[in-house]
């Protein structure tokens, strides 16, 4: 039985509970909390309130929200005295700190992954599934209001990492921008080896939120869109995958003690880099959008 410890808020931590009671050999031995419950919080109110050191030193696997909700030397700790982790939000994190936490994961052995949103999409997971290059993939997204940087690249970015492992050869930025209708695009495209390429763009000012994803590759060639609709080679298809949940992965590898699934921290510090470089020439190309 793995002995599962999470450190959240307390608005966060209900789906948390709720996924780990339905996985075999979980057992929630305490929490971390931040903030108020509400009547919704019934589930998590049982579960016994911890220190977080308390709950590190306790646990054989920690449940984290966000980076920075643990002080960085107690994550170095965490790691040398073999308690695994998983790290939901890792925004936080510096290239430096990612350098150095991988270090330890490598003496230490322990078993440190972190959320890949994007991975948990039906469409993406085809994706990475079927994966073959040359690649073009498409992401386009609606929003009513454009997010901060960080919070929109790192999880395209954490996908591209995943399945084209390797950092971008030539990234490339533009944008238009507004002001009296407050509409705002940006497309940022990343170019890879064996001339494959990902195209990401956001509308700003969308009636509702919406997205599409597409991707051509030798013989194939797949589009969907948020509201679930799969069309491979222009014939409708349903995508049937197991629990795509990176901490259902999580506690899959812990409980087994070995890494088959899920995105390691260690593909973080590349994501990182990538981003900086980004965020670069969106300074300098898109300037409007900070």
């Amino acid at each position: 039985m793995v002995k599962i410890g999470i450190i959240g808020n307390t608005q966060s931590l209900q789906s948390y509970v709720s996924l780990l009671k339905k996985e075999p050999g979980a057992e929630i031995i305490g929490k971390a909390s931040y903030g108020t419950y509400d009547q919704s919080g019934n589930m998590v109110i049982s579960v016994p309130e911890y220190a977080k050191q308390a709950l590190i030193e306790t646990a054989d696997a920690v449940i984290i929200e966000r980076a920075n909700m643990v002080p960085f030397s107690m994550l170095r700790e965490a790691i040398k005295r073999y308690t695994h982790l998983f790290i939901q939000d890792v925004s936080d994190l510096t290239s430096e700190q990612c350098q150095d936490l991988v270090k330890l994961i490598h003496e230490a052995g322990t078993i440190v992954q972190v959320g890949n949103p994007f991975m948990e999409i039906q469409a993406i997971h085809w994706i990475h599934q079927n994966f073959q290059e040359p690649a073009y993939i498409s992401i386009s997204e609606r929003k009513m209001v454009l997010p901060p940087r960080k919070e929109l690249l790192l999880p395209v970015l954490l996908f591209a990492q995943t399945v084209f492992n390797s950092t971008p050869q030539k990234i490339r930025t533009t944008g238009i921008h507004h002001n009296d209708s407050k509409v705002a695009f940006i497309n940022i495209r990343l170019d890879y080896p064996n001339f494959s390429a990902i195209n990401f763009d956001i509308l700003s000012s969308s009636r509702e939120k919406e997205s599409f994803i597409s991707a051509a590759m030798p013989g194939v060639f797949m589009e969907s869109s948020s509201k679930g609709k799969v069309n491979v080679n222009y014939e409708p298809v349903e995508i049937l995958s197991p629990n795509l949940s990176g901490l259902v992965s999580f506690v899959s590898n812990v409980r087994e003690g070995k890494v088959k699934d899920g995105t390691g921290l260690h593909i973080l510090h590349p994501v990182l880099v990538s981003y900086e470089e980004t965020a670069r020439r969106l300074s300098q190309y898109v300037p409007w959008y900070t």
